[in-house]
């Protein structure tokens, strides 16, 4: 961008200024910056995010904990998590179905689940629902996750300025944990990237995250 000030067209309008020579500027060789790597967030806060995570059933709030299920268990995107349908899950996986909605580009993938897994999801799901989170529109559901879960994790010491966005910082959690225990091809096919680049630039944990912790089905 630096040398586009001195493109011959700009120099042309600055008759008679006599500049010092810049040729090695010029026609030096173009530096690469690397993307950012990702950062393991403190393991500290990533099992306190767990462990308050399970409890939220028991606290009344089954609805975040939905969001939970959905950003972490499965890592599925804001706006995917807000359109992920109860058609969606089978008796082994959730299918996240191909399409574009919600400016997001979905691509079409499966992601497998133990039982224990099923069972927190039913928990989770209020009867007649078409949508796995609660809410009479899509409005709601996107209220509950950028909104009512987001001042949950922010609760919990997931800083704003740090960590932009608070949902796709579980994704990222559980993108980091296939990358690292299952290899990039498969993290990128569960994401649903396009590229593998893409997995390995930005759910490439420089650390190791903690081990899961132990879980219980809810009641």
């Amino acid at each position: 961008a630096a040398r586009s000030v001195f493109a011959r067209w700009v120099l042309a309008e600055y008759k008679g200024l006599t500049l010092p020579g810049l040729d090695g500027f010029l026609h030096g060789a173009s530096m690469r910056v690397h993307d950012k790597l990702y950062m393991a967030p403190p393991a500290a806060l990533v099992e306190e995010t767990l462990k308050a995570a399970r409890m939220l059933p028991e606290n009344g709030r089954k609805d975040l904990y939905a969001v939970f299920v959905l950003c972490y268990e499965f890592a599925l995107r804001a706006g995917e998590a807000m359109e992920a349908r109860v058609d969606w899950i089978s008796p082994d996986c959730i299918e996240i179905k191909a399409g574009k909605q919600w400016s997001i580009r979905r691509r079409g993938r499966k992601i497998p689940f133990n039982p224990e897994t099923l069972a927190d999801l039913k928990a989770v799901i209020r009867k007649g629902e078409d949508y796995i989170l609660p809410g009479n529109n899509k409005t709601d559901r996107e209220n509950l996750i950028k909104r009512e879960f987001a001042a949950w994790m922010r609760a919990l010491g997931w800083d704003a300025d740090e960590y932009g966005h608070a949902a796709h910082e579980l994704r990222k959690l559980k993108g980091s944990r296939w990358y690292t225990e299952q290899g990039a091809n498969v993290a990128r096919d569960l994401l649903g990237h396009t590229s593998v680049v893409t997995t390995c630039k930005f759910y490439a944990a420089l650390d190791k995250l903690p081990d899961a912790l132990p879980r219980e089905s809810v009641a």
